[in-house]
């Protein structure tokens, strides 16, 4: 599992990075496969039946993190997967932030909490 950082940042690892060609400055995007489910790509690669969401200047950094787009960001919660499939990274969300149960737990939780 990985987790956004507070600067929006997730980090996909160096040696997926090398092994799968994402190098230090290269811009990605995020084509959204399904509702919970991101795979990264060139920004100029266009394929039949699938959005290409270029929200900000996405770029790998030195250390393999890139930003999340904010628009995707708040869409989702904190946590992530990083997976990779046929030569391709992809990042799948595991909740909403508008997700009801979720909201209630993290509400009930906050109010039990006994390290206040």
């Amino acid at each position: 599992m990985a987790l956004i950082d507070s600067q929006g940042r997730i980090y996909i690892g160096e040696e997926a990075g090398k092994r799968l060609g994402y190098e230090p400055g290269e811009r990605i995007a995020f084509v959204m496969i399904d509702q919970m489910l991101y795979r990264l790509s060139d920004p100029n690669d266009r394929l039949l039946d699938e959005n290409v969401v270029v929200c900000e200047n996405t770029m790998v950094d030195e250390k393999y993190r890139f930003v999340v787009p904010k628009p995707i960001r708040k869409m989702y919660t904190r946590e992530a997967n990083i997976l990779e499939k046929d030569g391709s990274l992809y990042i799948q969300f595991f909740r909403l932030q508008s997700d009801e149960v979720w909201l209630r737990a993290k509400l009930l939780g906050a109010m039990t909490d006994d390290r206040k």
